[in-house]
């Protein structure tokens, strides 16, 4: 059998002072939207490499969500 990696607790509270660079929501049309949102961390979070935070997201009417 595999042996998984996954832990009891997935949720991790990093009680970290981020820094905001960028938040920012683009009408494409009147069905669609896109926002960007970016934050600079005082450290890198567990399992990353470098010290951002980011979210990403292409919105569509009729509930479609595409999301990074």
């Amino acid at each position: 059998m595999f042996s998984l990696t996954t832990h009891e607790s997935v949720v991790t509270n990093n009680n970290m002072k981020a820094i905001l660079l960028e938040k920012t929501r683009k009408v494409i049309d009147e069905t669609a939207f896109f926002e960007v949102v970016l934050w600079h961390l005082p450290e890198p979070v567990p399992g990353s490499l470098h010290p951002f935070k980011y979210r990403l997201a292409l919105v569509i009417k009729r509930g479609m969500c595409s999301a990074l």
